[in-house]
């Protein structure tokens, strides 16, 4: 999940590492908003997302975090290069259950460079081989055509936050 609320952040990362210290968790903290910062910059990369309704039923932190990182999803799922999906529980049992994995695809002549990352609570894998890459665009593709649109996803987002609720 996209992550802004400091507060967020470190609420799941200490589920995952209960026995991290403060050092760790600043450092992975501050390491996810930096990379998170890119999204806005400059020549911004486009993006495509799926997120699992779990993750927006699953309340981390504490309930003013969890509303503004809610705000932040629908902040990010409003600009023009990234494309924020959500597939609901009633889409039923899919391919990419039980495993997340980031697809990073580049256009044209980086073709070859393209790489799936799978990252676990002992580190993480970097499958390029080919045949691995199509494998997980097959099983994004299938994530993606049972999600909600970008647009039914926004609207699920701010009927869960109490912040855009009321605007919306």
């Amino acid at each position: 999940m996209m992550i802004r609320v400091a507060e967020y952040a470190e609420a799941v990362i200490m589920a995952a590492r209960p026995n991290a210290t403060q050092a760790e968790l600043t450092r992975v903290v501050t390491f996810r908003r930096e990379r998170q910062e890119r999204l806005v910059g400059h020549a911004p990369p486009r993006l495509h997302f799926v997120l699992n309704e779990a993750v927006l039923r699953r309340p981390v932190g504490t309930p003013e975090a969890f509303t503004r990182q809610l705000d932040y999803l629908i902040e990010m799922a409003r600009l023009p290069h990234i494309d924020l999906q959500l597939l609901p529980f009633s889409a039923g049992p899919h391919a990419a259950m039980g495993q997340t994995f980031t697809m990073l695809r580049f256009p044209g002549d980086e073709a070859g460079l393209d790489f799936v990352y799978l990252e676990n609570d002992r580190g993480a894998l970097y499958l390029e081989r080919p045949v691995d890459v199509e494998r997980y665009q097959t099983i994004f593709s299938q994530l993606a055509v049972a999600a909600f649109t970008s647009d039914e996803t926004r609207k699920f987002l701010a009927s869960m936050s109490p912040e855009t609720g009321e605007r919306e």
